[in-house]
């Protein structure tokens, strides 16, 4: 005499949040009453930057990598179904919340202020020929001596319209 099927069980997931450009593992699990009996996840809702990755001993996690554009709330719906006979299932149901990073670009150069060396003054290439920390676009102190003056002029002068790197 074959016991009747129990349903498995899922444990709940929290709701969850996770920033554009990071990354977000969350463990599932499921048990079931029913000795021996095979498991298998399922979701609907996972978005595509998600993947549903199941162990095949009932556990597994669903792995997330939002890059930008994809922040926004995404309601996802898990179940977890058993091989016996009826086959049963239970779910959980989560939101998965992926947060915008905003990027700080003052100048709008495609480098980010934190890492820019001319804050206010487009240098897409963050050309420093001299090394000093500052960009070209925005370093007007030729001999690096931390005072811009006549003598940094006269340094302007000599290399103007010249193939000179500091020109």
């Amino acid at each position: 005499f074959d016991p009747p099927n129990e349903a498995p069980a899922l444990t709940a997931i929290g709701d969850q949040s996770v920033d554009e450009n990071d990354t977000l593992s969350i463990p599932i699990a499921a048990t079931d009453p029913n000795a021996g009996e095979v498991l298998e996840f399922f979701d609907v809702g996972l978005p595509g930057f998600c993947s549903l990755v199941d162990d095949g001993d009932g556990t597994g996690s669903i792995e997330c990598a939002p890059i930008d554009g994809d922040a926004g709330n995404y309601a996802i719906q898990l179940f977890v179904l058993d091989d016996g006979s009826p086959p049963l299932s239970d779910s959980t149901n989560f939101v998965l919340t992926v947060n915008p990073v905003i990027i700080m670009d003052a100048d709008g150069d495609g480098v980010e202020d934190s890492a820019d060396n001319c804050i206010d003054i487009v240098n897409a290439d963050q050309r420093d020929t001299n090394g000093d920390g500052y960009g070209n676009a925005c370093d007007a102190d030729f001999n690096d001596d931390c005072v811009v003056n006549v003598i940094d002029l006269g340094i302007l002068r000599t290399v103007f319209f010249t193939d000179d790197g500091d020109a």
